[in-house]
């Protein structure tokens, strides 16, 4: 359903120009980009996807990157139920899917109350410390999205409360083919944090 209200004027400009007008930018952005491909523009999608994989292997290989520990997750913790409708907080996993790259992840502790408190302010906080007080007039020049105000981040926020004492993970990627690269780095950060 979600794909044939696309391919309609109303699903293409209407939807997103009032998602935009209401400030869900991110919203407005996914649903104006979403459309049918042809067979021939599907297969241009997949060389410059095959592109950009070449491009990013080249950079890690090229500054000695064998692995990334990152993030698995924007959220803390989040339940099975909250991800299914969230799914633009799985940027960390869906750019290693992207790239075809092993990826996994590794129990990495648990949730403080120092991480559910750090959580009230996001994602304003998050981007302040990331790009500075001037990060509004960045958000200004369509630099950075900034704050959304919408079911997202509500749903981020909603879902670190209570989660005190629930377990973090961490993803652990590594480049292509690399499988048992990635499977060693997730084992000496699965018994470092054991012994932690």
């Amino acid at each position: 359903e979600d794909m044939a209200l696309a391919n309609t004027t109303y699903g293409s400009k209407v939807v997103p120009r009032i998602c935009k007008d209401k400030g869900w930018h991110r919203a407005a952005l996914l649903l104006s980009r979403l459309k049918r491909l042809t067979t021939p523009e599907l297969w241009s999608r997949q060389a410059e996807r095959y592109e950009y994989v070449q491009m990013f292997t080249e950079a890690m290989r090229g500054r000695g990157i064998d692995a990334i520990i990152c993030p698995s997750q924007v959220m803390l913790a989040p339940s099975p139920s909250v991800v299914s409708y969230t799914g633009t907080t799985m940027c960390y996993t869906q750019l290693y899917n992207l790239l075809d790259f092993p990826a996994g992840c590794v129990p990495a502790g648990r949730c403080s109350a120092s991480d559910v408190e750090e959580m009230e302010g996001w994602p304003r906080s998050e981007l302040q410390r990331q790009f500075g007080e001037g990060f509004e007039g960045m958000v200004e020049e369509g630099r950075i999205l900034g704050e959304q105000k919408d079911g997202v981040e509500e749903a981020v926020r909603d879902c670190i409360k209570g989660s005190e004492g629930m377990p973090c993970a961490v993803q652990v990627a590594a480049g292509p083919l690399d499988d048992e690269l990635c499977l060693r780095v997730m084992r000496e950060l699965e018994e470092a944090f054991t012994a932690a």
